[in-house]
């Protein structure tokens, strides 16, 4: 008997397709902001991780039945989120903290200049969220896979994979 491993069984797992996404997200947000200030991409990863992994062990745990739509949303917040570290750091040419992701209304005064920051580059990390969206609408393989996905999980595992990302943001 001949043991495969197989990509395709361990992609039909949103935790770890959702993470392969955020990983490559995580790459693209490096090489604007951290890679011309000497950072390591794996530290990148070590502190940026166990947070998106906290919150997929969430959305296994609690939310078994709307679980693509729950990846879906999580993945739109999340890659705003890095867009707005990469265009920040663009236009002040430091990273963004949490203070002045609170003062988001004063984007609209300086929009213009945001604009002329932009390269087209930026913009590939939202296409995952387009692909996905596309497929939703009408590719019915894609829809019957996020409808199978409302299996319920091993709760303990993602508990204690819960406990373990907490302690590692900590």
């Amino acid at each position: 008997m001949v043991n495969r491993f197989r990509w395709g069984v361990l992609l039909q797992k949103p935790f770890i397709f959702f993470s392969i996404l955020m990983i490559l997200k995580m790459l693209l947000v490096w090489s604007v902001v951290f890679k011309e200030t000497g950072g390591s991409f794996g530290m990148t990863l070590l502190t940026g991780i166990p947070s998106i992994w906290f919150i997929f062990c969430l959305i296994e745990s609690f939310a078994y039945r709307k679980k693509l739509g729950t990846y879906l949303a999580v993945d739109l917040v999340l890659t705003i989120v890095y867009f707005a570290v990469i265009m920040y750091y663009k236009y002040f040419g430091v990273i963004v903290t949490y203070h002045e992701l609170r003062q988001v209304n004063q984007v609209s005064e300086v929009n213009s200049s945001v604009i002329s920051l932009m390269d087209p580059y930026y913009l590939f990390i939202f296409t995952d969220i387009i692909v996905l969206f596309i497929l939703m609408l009408t590719n019915r393989r894609f829809r019957v896979w996020g409808r199978g996905l409302s299996v319920r999980e091993s709760r303990s595992w993602f508990a204690a994979g819960q406990v373990l990302a907490l302690a590692a943001c900590v």
